[in-house]
């Protein structure tokens, strides 16, 4: 079975690696939908992209911003990392060299995948429980269209 992959970027094209097919694409309409249906989400680490993967209980790799102000989303990416939920990838040589083997290592144990997604879970569960506002926000995401 091939591997699907959507890619947010600037220009569209289609990707084809051995095993793995994307769509890439300038924007996505139904991004929470195709994040739901995600064993693994590659993204950046701002506050509300970690928070969207506590929400949606999905397993992520961090890809912090290196000129984000303070390095804010590399702290976001190891609060996550430390629990379990994740994987954060910087190199000053750029991502693909240290990512490539990691989401091979991550696609031949699925059980990694699982285990990360339980961890997000609790963390999603834990937030929830420390911060009444998240209720609100909670159903704000349950309620938008998927």
């Amino acid at each position: 079975q091939r591997l699907r992959l959507w890619i947010q970027v600037p220009q569209a094209h289609t990707l084809e690696l051995g095993p793995l097919v994307g769509t890439v694409q300038p924007f996505y309409d139904n991004v929470r939908q195709l994040i739901s249906q995600a064993h693994l989400v590659v993204l950046r680490s701002g506050a509300s992209s970690v928070w969207e993967m506590m929400a949606l209980q999905r397993p992520a790799v961090f890809l912090p911003f290196p000129f984000a102000s303070d390095d804010h989303q590399r702290a976001n990416a190891h609060y996550v990392v430390s629990h379990g939920a994740g994987w954060m990838v910087s190199s000053p040589k750029g991502v693909e060299d240290p990512l490539v083997p990691l989401l091979q290592d991550l696609l031949q144990d699925p059980q990694h995948l699982a285990t990360a997604a339980q961890a997000m879970a609790r963390l999603h569960q834990a937030a929830f429980a420390q911060n009444p506002v998240t209720l609100a926000a909670q159903l704000c995401l349950a309620a938008a269209p998927v």
